[in-house]
């Protein structure tokens, strides 16, 4: 029993992380990837640079990969280090394969050295898995851009419904089987995290499995 609880706490834990979409700071990096070389603290305060080097090369700035079940866009919010307002940053949403599926270029609206660009990008129909790329396709080494941070949000119009958790327009046993394999760390698909919060917490958590089995005993 007390292995049980201990697996369950574990995989509820990391579905936490994982709900959340990832962020890009000096000191929040975990996952990141910079073609242009090894990302550390003391660099990213100075700004990552993105550019295209001489040999026709873009550098760029890599998410890890994250679930994007039951999010519709994802707003950005990029703190830009540039001094030219001709050097846009593009984003990428690339499949969990790293196929390019969409982008978006936003330009700075100023000369101001330091400014935020914000922005969003779709999250096409049907993706569950998804990465984020950075780049900037208009600079070279003499007019390049750098990056300070990256703040991204999930954004959905979708209605869900409590305790739905497969989405099949019911709620049901199966429903519970989903969320329970989901807490021990089991791989499923078209799960809805936010019907998955049935007692309305901000988590997933075991919790939630009592009250989804209420909900079904008692018809509410």
């Amino acid at each position: 029993m007390r292995k049980a609880f201990i697996l369950v706490t574990t995989a509820m834990m990391a579905l936490h992380l994982s709900a959340q979409l990832p962020q890009f700071a000096y000191n929040d990096f975990e996952g990141w990837t910079y073609s242009g070389g090894t990302l550390t603290e003391d660099a990213i305060s100075m700004g990552i640079y993105l550019y295209v080097t001489s040999q026709g090369h873009a550098l760029t700035l890599t998410s890890p990969t994250f679930s994007c079940n039951g999010i519709d866009s994802i707003a950005a919010l990029v703190r830009w280090k540039s001094s030219d307002p001709n050097v846009g940053l593009t984003t990428i949403i690339d499949d969990a394969t790293g196929h390019p599926l969409d982008s978006v270029t936003c330009y700075p609206v100023s000369a101001s050295s330091n400014q935020k660009l914000a922005f969003t990008i779709a999250v096409p129909n049907g993706l569950t898995q998804a990465r984020l790329r950075f780049v900037s396709r208009e600079a070279d080494v003499n007019n390049c851009g750098a990056v300070r941070a990256i703040e991204l949000t999930a954004v959905t119009s979708t209605v869900t419904t409590a305790g739905d958790v497969n989405t099949d327009g019911h709620i049901d046993i199966t429903d519970v089987t989903m969320l329970i394999s989901h807490l021990l760390g089991q791989v499923v698909d078209g799960i809805d995290l936010a019907a998955a919060d049935v007692n309305h917490d901000g988590g997933i958590s075991i919790n939630d499995v009592t009250a989804l089995i209420a909900r079904l005993l008692t018809g509410r």
